[in-house]
């Protein structure tokens, strides 16, 4: 799950000195405790076909939002079919492709919006 922070959550998060606060801090915004609309992305057991790859990402909202811009499907195909299958908790194939393809498309959304309100964000994953 990708969330877009605000000023006041990211202060929080920034404020937190070990893996217990970080825990509860994740805990309050995956519980949905939002000051105002939620800038949010699901995406599913996508994670790590996406992961994968794009592995050498930026740092930045704004840098991520403007590469991501640039991944077409053809590109993600091509790096896709080089994802080591015995690394790999699903089955590699057509419709995983797709699902991939899918939940990349609304984590580019997510970032160009998340870009466009000049907050940062955070993502967590339970596997």
């Amino acid at each position: 799950m990708f969330f877009a922070l605000t000023d006041e959550q990211e202060a929080a998060l920034m404020a937190t000195s070990d893996d217990a606060q970080v825990r509860d801090f994740l805990e309050e915004l995956e519980m949905g405790d939002w000051d105002g609309e939620p800038l949010d992305c699901e995406t599913e057991k996508a994670w790590d076909a996406m992961h994968r790859c794009l592995s050498d990402g930026a740092a930045e909202v704004v840098q991520v939002a403007s590469a991501l811009e640039t991944v077409d499907e053809t590109w993600m195909r091509q790096r896709y079919d080089r994802i080591d299958p015995t690394n790999y908790q699903g089955f590699l194939d057509d419709e995983d492709f797709e699902y991939t393809w899918y939940w990349f498309t609304q984590v580019r959304e997510f970032y160009r919006q998340a870009a466009e309100a000049h907050r940062p964000d955070i993502f967590t994953v339970d596997q």
